[in-house]
């Protein structure tokens, strides 16, 4: 249920800030148009009225001078509808901000001892919903079955992926019962799979009996920028 409404705010978030950047990207679009339509139609004016007194060449030189200035107008509007569009893309939160939390609710919860190493990503925001239910998830499993007292999280960027590594030390899992289709349901590693799979990664599990768990996703180039 708390998975469900993080996804939901952080939807609503989503939301509100790209329909306020739209609007402010309408406005600068409009301002723009107008301004630019206003001047092209004033120079038309300029060269219709100074027809009688104009030979070919200054005509010519005028409306090439005008020919320039469209042209500068058309690719001012392109960019900024390029902008528009990867906008979705560009909203982004540091990673720090969307595990810390989780990682905290842990420790006071359950006692669990998390070590966390991250080189300071700021995540595509999409990214981070997903990932907040992911990293949730996981430590629930560390706490519900796998028993261990202390996870490691290591996130960082290996050959231009983001890959997110998820360690514990407990019971661990035979390879037949994590390859099991109702072990991994049991434990909602399914879902996750499947998340990460839309979100056009890879999910890999390392595991053995009294040997802990390590879980590996790795992302595609984008998800994740450090700056």
């Amino acid at each position: 249920i708390l998975n469900q409404q993080l996804g939901q705010a952080y939807h609503g978030l989503e939301k509100m800030v790209i329909s306020r950047e739209r609007n402010n990207f309408a406005q600068i679009l409009h301002d723009t148009v107008t301004q630019d339509l206003i001047a092209i139609g004033v120079n038309l004016e300029g060269i219709e009225n100074q027809l009688p007194e104009m030979s070919l060449p200054e005509i010519s030189t005028k409306l090439n001078k005008l020919r320039g200035f469209t042209d500068q107008s058309q690719k001012k509007l392109r960019q900024q509808i390029n902008k528009l569009k990867s906008l979705e893309t560009k909203i982004k939160r540091q990673e720090k901000q969307i595990f810390l939390p989780i990682i905290e609710s842990f420790k006071q919860k359950f006692h669990l001892k998390v070590i966390y190493s991250t080189a300071n990503y700021n995540l595509r925001l999409k990214a981070a919903v997903e990932l907040s239910k992911i990293v949730t998830e996981l430590l629930n499993n560390v706490v519900r079955h796998a028993q261990s007292d202390e996870v490691i999280i290591i996130s960082k960027v290996v050959e231009k992926r983001y890959q997110l590594t998820i360690t514990d030390f407990g019971r661990g899992m035979s390879q037949k019962a994590w390859n099991s289709q109702d072990h991994v349901g049991h434990f909602g590693l399914t879902a996750i799979k499947n998340n990460v799979r839309d979100m056009g990664g890879t999910f890999k599990i390392s595991s053995a009996k009294g040997e802990g768990t390590t879980v590996v996703l790795s992302l595609p180039k984008g998800v994740a920028i450090n700056e």
